[in-house]
């Protein structure tokens, strides 16, 4: 039996998903990656928007 990519349990082939590379995973193992993804997206553009602004107050 195949198995999710991400969490490694079996997955049954006929209710599983496939990832962006066509790999099979469970939907909600898919889903909760894909939140981490765009979480991570939005701390790394509030880190950017931070870094610019304490650089240009002379405060790094």
């Amino acid at each position: 039996m195949p198995r999710c990519f991400i969490c490694k349990e079996p997955v049954v082939l006929a209710t599983c998903v496939a990832d962006e590379r066509g790999r099979s995973v469970h939907e909600g193992c898919y889903l909760r990656k894909q939140d981490g993804a765009e979480q991570e997206k939005k701390e790394n553009a509030v880190k950017k928007t931070l870094r610019k602004w304490l650089l240009k107050h002379d405060k790094f």
